[in-house]
């Protein structure tokens, strides 16, 4: 047999196999990174929640006749009216444009002997909060 025959070219079981293992570690790599944001985004939105409910339950403390009914709050601050309701999904207080919570689906206000709480869903989680008391 001739030597051309043993001399073609391409490439060796070698660096086929860490072309491989190099490929596997960035996609891996990418994979890991997909996951991570994720979650982040579903912790931001968490931690988005607590801050907005943390800011409602300042301005109530602030204000004055407060009436909950069970899709709005009203209160007065600082000689104004101001409402608290779902407008395009967002928990919003008017008038302007204060977002609280965004993307939700339903928002419900039940006020009983223990206090205020504030029940809201997104997609097909329901949240319970306690607003005071």
């Amino acid at each position: 047999m001739s030597k051309k025959f043993f001399q073609t070219s391409g490439y060796t079981l070698l660096e086929t196999l860490i072309a491989l293992m190099i490929s596997s570690l960035i996609f891996l790599s990418i994979y890991q990174i997909i996951n991570m944001m994720s979650y982040i985004r579903l912790y931001d939105q968490h931690l988005q929640d607590i801050n907005g409910v943390l800011q409602l339950k300042q301005i109530l403390n602030l204000g004055s006749n407060i009436e909950i009914s069970s899709d709005q709050i009203e209160y007065d601050y600082n000689e104004n009216h101001f409402t608290v309701n779902l407008i395009n999904d967002r928990l919003i207080i008017q008038p302007g444009t204060n977002i609280l919570i965004l993307d939700i689906n339903s928002v419900e206000f039940i006020e009983d002997d223990l206090g205020l709480v504030i029940i809201y869903q997104r997609e097909d989680q329901t949240y319970h909060r306690k607003i005071y008391g």
